[in-house]
């Protein structure tokens, strides 16, 4: 083969390589390979409504109502496929961030004489969430048996999924409690491990905070004997 053929054949060869790439990256754009999947961004945007909020709460701009409601971001993320809900466990993050942020800060934004008041309030919505999260679990497990399916939560979610407006519990020593039940949906762990990401990413001054709002809740809890906030203790 001469050497004009083989130019031929090599410009021919790199024109049907480029054709064949620009082919497959078409093909990836709309079937969305390259950009976030539509309900990745349905749950950030629900996600991000409420980190609004809570940023008012925080600005003093909204009285303080409770933590972050877990329950609608499950409902948002009910049919996010397991595959992409890694995509959105940072924006978790960020949101359990600004409940916290919310909590301690609207308390240190209320007068020093309104503030045994306001932990009073904050521990019997905790124990009103906790209260009504072991109903929930009784009565789930009661109809379990009588199915013969077992005990659980009851259907539709977990403990604290049902919970309305009037009963949506401020946030405990700590930011137990969330408007999606006692527990907020995570584990114990889930919650330290966050909690700790927390820390280490906030400045002295709220980590300051943060310490002297949990002692002082603690203190108030241990007076009126609200018990530890937390769901079966």
């Amino acid at each position: 083969m001469s050497g004009g053929n083989l130019s031929t054949w090599m410009k021919r060869g790199a024109l049907t390589a480029g054709a064949v790439l620009l082919v497959t990256l078409l093909t990836g754009w709309a079937l969305g390979w390259y950009s976030t999947p539509r309900q990745v961004l349905e749950v950030r945007a629900a996600i991000n409504e409420q980190i609004a909020e809570l940023d008012k709460v925080s600005d003093g701009q909204s009285p303080f109502a409770g933590g972050p409601d877990m329950g609608k971001v499950r409902d948002s993320m009910r049919h996010l496929p397991e595959g992409m809900r890694d995509q959105v466990r940072r924006d978790l993050g960020r949101l359990m961030e600004a409940g916290e942020t919310a909590q301690v800060n609207s308390f240190f934004l209320l007068p020093p004489d309104q503030r045994q008041a306001e932990l009073d309030r904050r521990i019997k919505a905790e124990d009103d969430a906790r209260k009504k999260w072991s109903a929930d679990r009784a009565k789930g497990a009661n109809r379990g048996s009588q199915s013969g399916a077992g005990g659980g939560p009851p259907a539709g979610g977990r403990p604290g999924d049902g919970q309305t407006a009037g009963n949506r519990g401020g946030g405990g020593a700590g930011g137990g409690g969330g408007r999606g039940g006692p527990r907020g949906g995570f584990s114990e762990e889930d919650r330290n491990n966050r909690r700790k990401s927390m820390l280490d990413n906030s400045d002295p001054e709220q980590r300051g905070r943060r310490a002297e709002y949990r002692r002082q809740m603690e203190e108030r809890r241990q007076k009126v004997g609200g018990g530890s906030g937390r769901p079966g203790r």
